[in-house]
């Protein structure tokens, strides 16, 4: 039995599409296609083509966002759109050294493990969240580092000469 069907609600679908819009996925090059995820083991998935999918369709730039409808369903709209958000919020789009549209996936950066969520609650998304933030900043303090370092080597090597 296949994990994926194309019978996804239609309002889901022109939510996927309206949403995907706001995020300018549409203006990056970015095809999102809405499917239906038959298994409940998560709300949705975001899904990068294989090369049979660019085989078939001629196309690199098709996204798709699966969702499983019977949970959503049972949601308000808000948290409809949330849940969406979610998904395309993991969906970035670059272009490479040619022009060519590079389509990356990135899991959340922000995870909370429910049980840490119970006994902190809001906190716990402080917390890791600035976490997140003080990474950034030794990532580009590290980057900032190895530029000095090449800068550094290359006197010395002028020096030596």
């Amino acid at each position: 039995m296949a994990k994926y069907a194309r019978d996804l609600d239609e309002a889901l679908v022109q939510k996927v599409k309206s949403l995907s819009n706001q995020f300018g996925l549409k203006e990056q090059g970015v095809k999102i296609e809405a499917v239906r995820l038959k298994k409940g083991k998560t709300y949705g998935e975001v899904l990068k083509p294989n090369d049979l999918v660019k085989l078939f369709t001629g196309e690199e730039n098709v996204v798709a966002v699966a969702l499983y409808e019977e949970l959503f369903d049972q949601c308000d709209e808000q948290t409809q759109d949330v849940l969406i958000e979610n998904l395309l919020g993991q969906i970035y789009a670059t272009t490479d050294k040619d022009d060519k549209l590079k389509i990356k996936i990135e899991k959340p950066q922000l995870n909370v493990e429910l049980s840490v969520y119970h006994r902190y609650g809001n906190i716990a998304t402080q917390k890791l969240e600035a976490a997140i933030l003080i990474l950034d900043q030794l990532a580009e303090q590290e980057k900032q580092q190895r530029e000095l370092n090449k800068g550094t080597r290359g006197k010395k090597k002028q020096q030596a000469e």
